[in-house]
């Protein structure tokens, strides 16, 4: 299961980034809609979340989910692939 969301994370990561990089750097006539930038930014979020319910079973402690979250973010270099 882990293997599958790692991937789907980064795919959608790298869809969300390209198309931001898109919107900054295409000329204004033909920047994306940002609608859709913003749907899949929020279903890569989604999918950690979903990731992590699922392997916790947390349903109050958020504190400790988005620990986790970071932790995650943090294991697979997607702080690198953010910045870069």
């Amino acid at each position: 299961m882990l293997p599958v969301t790692a991937i789907a994370i980064s795919f959608m990561w790298y869809l969300a980034k390209q198309d931001y990089l898109n919107f900054l750097f295409s000329p204004k006539t033909t920047k994306p809609n940002i609608t859709i930038l913003s749907a899949k930014l929020i279903i890569f979020y989604i999918i950690i979340l979903i990731h992590f319910y699922k392997k916790l079973k947390i349903k109050k402690d958020l504190f400790l989910l988005s620990d986790q979250i970071n932790s995650f973010i943090k294991k697979y270099n997607l702080y690198h692939s953010i910045f870069y």
